[in-house]
């Protein structure tokens, strides 16, 4: 529902769009093979993670931030057969500029100048972390943080690397099991054995992480022959002391299908709030060209909205502005987003929300016409629950009580 953030100037298209969260679908997986098996891990095994480092600048001097989290290490959508370590130490860059909150606005990759480019999700996970930032109340202009990602591979990176890219970036398939295999100690055994009741930490406590952030807690423990806990232990942590106590109390409440096995690994996150968008422009530039009239965002309907995944994980809402044309006939064309915040990565679904959408033909044309596309979330938005299941649902546990009446833990 359009909320007062849609007053518009009237060169804006009065259209103000809101995300719905939807389950996602998913489809039947082809059936592969022990052999096919065999060969996805092996070359899952040798891929290579970059490892980032990250410096800040702005025009007038250097750049510190008062929070922030670590980036985590991030991939080539590729594997190598020679591996490339200390042969190819690549550098991105985006450029930003800080609010007079403090917040860091108009975050957009630097393409060329000798700067590689991530792949899509690093990228936008790259961004999202980045925009979670808390940096001194003083506006700043002309800033750029340059990350330096040396490369090692899975086989030899150290331990504090491998679990902070499977806490952070949590790979799927053959890619995970690539990572557990990687984390195992000689004789565990552990291969994620199906609940009978799994605990939670309490999510939505009042001492979260600040908006837009997110605390991870990666768990080992063993089973007893009657599936209970024990052992346990954080091997990994984003450094939320409570987040990990909590952890452990979940892990020791849980109770699998199991007999006794050593090394089971999982990882549970704590979203902080949701990181409201940025005000939006309500004042933009005239445009001596645009033809398009009030009447015309009746005839305009928008394709599905999606939310950035990496924005959507941390609980980071935006908005952009997107100028489009469209024929008599109702075609859409000349699709560009003019203004987007706080990150460049809101760009691409906003476009294509655009792109996507249907014009009811007229006798006139509609020129430069401009929407505003808003990213909204539910107050309320817990993150993805850690994958503790086999083939089984896991069944809730209450909260694990310490005595205290408010306290869930």
């Amino acid at each position: 529902m359009p909320g007062p953030e849609c007053a518009m100037r009237q060169s804006f298209v009065p259209l103000c769009l809101s995300l719905l969260l939807a389950g996602q679908a998913h489809g039947q997986v082809p059936a592969t093979t022990p052999t096919d098996e065999a060969a996805t891990l092996a070359a899952a095994e040798r891929t290579v993670l970059f490892v980032p480092e990250a410096s800040l600048n702005c025009a007038d001097g250097p750049l510190s931030p008062v929070a922030s989290d670590a980036f985590s290490p991030t991939l080539w959508a590729q594997t190598f057969a020679t591996l490339p370590v200390g042969q190819r130490i690549e550098r991105a860059a985006y450029d930003f500029s800080i609010s007079p909150e403090g917040r860091p606005l108009s975050i957009r990759p630097v393409t060329g100048e000798g700067f590689s480019r991530l792949g899509v999700a690093a990228d936008a996970q790259t961004q999202a972390t980045f925009a979670s930032s808390v940096f001194p109340a003083v506006p700043r202009q002309d800033c750029r943080l340059t990350l330096r990602l040396t490369p090692t591979p899975l086989s030899s990176a150290d331990p504090a690397t491998v679990v902070h890219f499977y806490a952070d970036a949590r790979p799927r398939d053959a890619l995970r099991s690539a990572v557990e295999r990687r984390l195992r100690r000689p004789g565990d055994d552990c291969d994620r054995p199906p609940p009978r009741s799994v605990a939670y930490p309490d999510y939505l406590r009042a001492d979260r992480p600040r908006p837009g952030s997110r605390s991870w807690s990666a768990v080992r423990w063993d089973l007893r022959d009657d599936g209970t806990t024990t052992n346990i232990a954080i091997v990994g942590s984003s450094g939320d002391p409570v987040l990990d106590d909590e952890v452990r109390q979940a892990v020791a409440a849980s109770v699998f299908r199991s007999g006794s096995v050593r090394g089971c690994l999982a990882t549970f996150w704590r979203n902080g709030p949701n990181l409201p968008m940025p005000p939006v422009n309500r004042d933009p530039q005239d445009d001596p060209l645009e033809r398009c009239d009030e009447a015309f965002s009746s005839r305009f309907t928008p394709g599905r909205l999606t939310y950035p995944p990496a924005f959507e994980a941390r609980g980071i809402e935006g908005w952009a502005r997107v100028r489009f044309d469209a024929a008599t006939w109702g075609e859409i064309g000349n699709v560009t987003v003019v203004e987007v915040q706080p990150a460049a990565a809101f760009s691409e679904p906003a476009a294509r929300i655009v792109t996507t959408g249907r014009v009811t033909p007229s006798f006139e044309a509609a020129i430069r016409c401009v929407v505003p596309i808003i990213f909204q979330l539910p107050d309320e938005h817990e993150p993805e629950r850690p994958d503790l299941t086999g083939a089984l649902p896991a069944a809730m546990l209450p909260p694990i009580s310490n005595g205290g009446p408010d306290a869930p833990f």
